[in-house]
């Protein structure tokens, strides 16, 4: 960890998130991303919106080897979810607490955090989908298997302005 309260600068809580919660090598997509986008401290990282996500992309480096000329490429579904389950994370991190966590709290934060709340998150998810699936079925009529979502309000939130935004999902695909 860090030495002294001094060093947990918002730079430094930002780079402690990309070496030591999501621990992505120098290189990788989000972190390709970020640096081409201007996202430095741990601001940045907090303000991302979950639709947002769907615009993240980079340029890959160019090759010595080859006379390519890299295009933009947009972040692999995999790499938007590890951002998406990490907002969804601060966030219930924030609720606990009732308030933001500080630059001190946020740095004690570790790879093993992350998994296992991602791991609990799915397990909800999961155990949701099998109750909701399993009182859907009737004596004699095949169980369709619906989302977890469906018919279900979800809430949006934006750290930009601050507010909730509540889309109804009554039309979600099956």
């Amino acid at each position: 960890m860090l030495a002294s309260t001094g060093q947990m600068t918002s730079s430094t809580v930002f780079s402690h998130f990309l070496n030591n919660v999501f621990s992505i090598p120098q290189g990788h997509p989000i972190r390709l991303s970020f640096a081409q986008q201007g996202y430095d401290t741990v601001e940045d990282l907090l303000g991302i919106c979950e639709n947002e996500l769907g615009t993240f992309g980079y340029v890959p480096p160019t090759s010595l080897d080859t006379n390519d000329n890299p295009q933009w490429t947009p972040l692999l579904m995999a790499h938007r979810q590890i951002l998406r389950h990490f907002l969804r994370w601060q966030a219930s991190l924030e609720r606990k607490k009732g308030s933001s966590l500080d630059n001190s709290e946020l740095v004690e934060l570790t790879s093993s955090d992350f998994a296992f709340y991602k791991r609990s998150a799915l397990g909800q998810v999961s155990s949701v989908l099998t109750t909701a699936t399993s009182s859907l079925s009737a004596p004699g009529i095949p169980n369709k298997p619906r989302s977890v979502f469906y018919g279900q309000k979800k809430p949006v939130y934006c750290k930009e302005d601050a507010t909730t935004l509540s889309v109804n999902n009554t039309n979600a695909i099956t």
